[in-house]
C-alpha cells in the first residue's frame, strides 16, 4: 500500500505552478477553487424533473483540478495574520475566496494528529481546514478532483483516494505524524516582471 505522502504527492504535483481561479464561496463554508485549463461541461435538462432547474440545460465552466473544502471549518491567514474564518458571513466568505483567486499552492502539509491540513499559497494566504466540533468521523473535510480521480481528508484523519466516479474508495490511515506535498516549482511572485 503506498504511503500517506506519496498519495499526497501524486495528486498535488499536477497542480504545482498552476494559479488557481474562479474560486468560489457560494454555499455553507464551501470553497471551490480551479485549477488548470478551463473547460465548459453541459447537463442537460431532465423534462420530467420536479424541479424547474433540473428541467433546464445547465452549463458550468470548470478546471481540470478542482480542490473543494466541503465539511471542514477554515481559518484563511494573510502573511501570518487571521484575515477570514468559516464562520463569517457571506460577503467575508467572498472576499476571502477572492484573496485566494489567481494563487498557487506552494506547500499541502497535513498534520494528522490534529487532524488539520495547511494549503500554503505564494501571495502569503494560508488556509487552514480542520474538522468542526460536530463532524462525524466519516466526513470529508476536502477533496482535490482531477484527472477522473479523488483524494479526500476524512475527519478521523484517514485519507481516501481513487477513481472519482467509484463509490468504493480506497483509505489510507494517516497515523499520528504529518506529511508534506511541497509544490516547488511555483513562481515566485516577487520576481514577475524583473527582467
Amino acid at each position: 500500500m503506498p504511503s500517506p505522502q506519496f498519495i499526497l504527492n501524486s495528486y498535488f504535483r499536477p497542480l504545482r505552478s498552476l494559479p488557481c481561479w474562479l474560486v468560489t464561496a457560494e454555499y455553507g463554508s464551501w470553497i471551490s477553487l480551479h485549477f488548470g485549463e478551463p473547460r465548459l461541461r453541459i447537463r442537460e435538462g431532465t423534462p420530467n424533473a420536479p424541479l424547474r432547474s433540473m428541467r433546464q440545460r445547465a452549463v458550468f465552466v470548470e478546471g481540470d483540478f478542482l480542490i473543494w473544502i466541503e465539511m471542514g471549518e477554515w481559518e484563511l491567514f494573510q502573511d501570518k495574520k487571521l484575515a477570514f474564518h468559516s464562520e463569517q458571513r457571506r460577503a467575508y466568505l467572498r472576499r476571502a475566496a477572492t484573496n485566494l483567486d489567481g494563487q498557487q499552492i506552494k506547500q499541502v502539509e497535513v498534520v494528522a494528529k490534529k487532524r488539520e491540513t495547511h494549503f500554503t499559497f505564494d501571495f502569503g494566504s494560508e488556509l487552514i481546514v480542520r474538522p468542526t466540533a460536530e463532524a462525524k468521523p466519516e466526513e470529508p473535510l476536502w477533496h482535490v478532483y482531477g484527472k477522473h480521480r479523488c483524494l479526500s481528508m476524512l475527519a478521523n484523519g484517514n485519507l481516501e483516494y481513487g477513481p472519482s466516479r467509484n463509490k468504493i474508495l480506497k483509505r489510507i490511515r494517516a497515523g499520528n505524524y504529518s506529511f508534506t506535498a511541497k509544490l516547488n516549482n511555483a513562481v515566485d511572485p516577487h520576481s514577475v516582471g524583473r527582467q
